[in-house]
């Protein structure tokens, strides 16, 4: 933003120098004639001067900067009695940045005012005129896209502020996979260069990885990351993701899918809750002719809290099948409890539903019955009534 200021300001400090002949020297334009004129003179020491920009003007303060005053611009000078009084200018410009080998491209307009103590105002908005791609590291690549745009004012020749709004692209490698996220980034600069803005990006593709060789997870498509970031500051991000887990024990896939809602702050503590819920029966033991599963439907809320994992409260559906000779002795309960932070299981209570009665393979129980009953899980006690 700095660059773009200084160029246009130098730029426009030619105009007005070269207003006296109509020949500006820039960029190895010498001789040329860069501005037509038209002078309108009162015969009082008073005249206007209507500049327009006959040919692009370029202009480059560094090698990473280049800056083009397009053809049509106009710039009008006024001059009482003798004195400079004021110029107002409507100009479009182009800039082309260099940032590590590659060329961010910005064209806009820019219109505003001198006054005659040759203070400037000024207001202009350039937008992307191409995808930039740019990689700060080897795990992160960004790419903001074509049709963002960035405002610029200045006021009494300071920077007061650039408003920005912005599309982006951004890669990110997690475990030697690529989390990509696409949204739009809206905010300011004030006048100190601190910069603040809200960021809100979307998962564009379902992304898997594995934190350990036990556990899968995928975030799945569509889901919210939002950050905000105030004076060049990191405050916080919401997070309202779905992912679906899966994690292998004892050599079966237990399968869970659901909701992260939560919050990174300013110290990138991380707090979340989340609900997730069985996809899939999940064989949890099996031995001899006892065969313990937990059913579709079944539900998991876990609770982080400043990056510790604190508790997790269970409410699963669960069958118990006893395979005796040619049949099956099915009895289907719920059980309750809770996972403490030192994952230690609590508070099981189990709570028998129903009772029933099949063949070994067969899908249709021979008897059913529905039940009322309650399972302690210190006392290893069950109390079973019948209806």
């Amino acid at each position: 933003m700095k660059l773009w200021m200084i160029g246009v300001l130098i730029l426009l400090t030619l105009l007005l120098v070269g207003s006296t002949s109509a020949v500006i020297h820039v960029d190895g334009n010498d001789g040329q004639s860069l501005v037509d004129k038209m002078i309108d003179v009162d015969g009082q020491g008073n005249y206007t001067e209507r500049q327009r920009i006959s040919e692009d003007i370029i202009y480059r303060p560094s090698e990473d900067l280049e800056l083009t005053l397009l053809r049509g611009g106009r710039l009008t000078v006024r001059v009482e009695q003798g004195q400079f009084a004021w110029a107002t200018l409507d100009i479009k410009v182009v800039a082309r940045i260099m940032i590590d080998g590659s060329e961010l491209k910005l064209k806009g307009s820019v219109t505003g005012k001198i006054d005659s103590d040759h203070e400037v105002d000024l207001e202009g908005e350039l937008k992307v005129k191409r995808d930039f791609e740019y990689s700060p590291s080897e795990k992160l690549r960004a790419t903001l896209q074509k049709g963002g745009a960035v405002t610029v004012k200045v006021e009494q020749s300071k920077f007061t502020e650039a408003t920005l709004n912005l599309r982006i692209l951004s890669e990110i490698k997690i475990k030697g996979q690529w989390l990509k996220l696409k949204g739009t980034v809206s905010g300011k600069i004030n006048a100190a260069f601190e910069v603040s803005f809200t960021g809100e990006l979307d998962v564009q593709e379902d992304f898997t990885y594995r934190p350990t060789e036990s556990v899968k997870v995928t975030l799945v498509k569509g889901g919210k990351v939002t950050a905000k970031v105030e004076k060049s500051k990191f405050k916080e991000a919401t997070l309202d993701l779905t992912i679906l887990a899966e994690i292998t024990i004892k050599g079966e896939q237990l399968k869970l899918k659901g909701t992260i809602d939560g919050k990174i702050d300013g110290s990138f503590n991380v707090d979340m809750t989340g609900g997730l819920r069985v996809e899939e029966d999940f064989v949890y033991h099996r031995k001899g002719n006892v065969k313990v599963t937990f059913l579709r439907g079944g539900k998991v809320a876990i609770d982080i809290d400043k990056n510790k994992f604190q508790e997790a409260d269970l409410n699963l559906t669960v069958a118990v099948d006893f395979t005796i000779r040619n049949y099956v002795l099915r009895l289907e309960g719920c059980a309750t409890g809770r996972i403490n932070n030192r994952f230690r299981v609590e508070k099981l209570k189990g709570r028998l539903t129903g009772v029933s009665i099949g063949r070994t393979g067969s899908q249709t129980p021979l008897w059913s019955w529905t039940v009322s009953s309650k399972w302690n899980y210190k006392t290893k006690r069950l109390t079973l009534t019948a209806p």
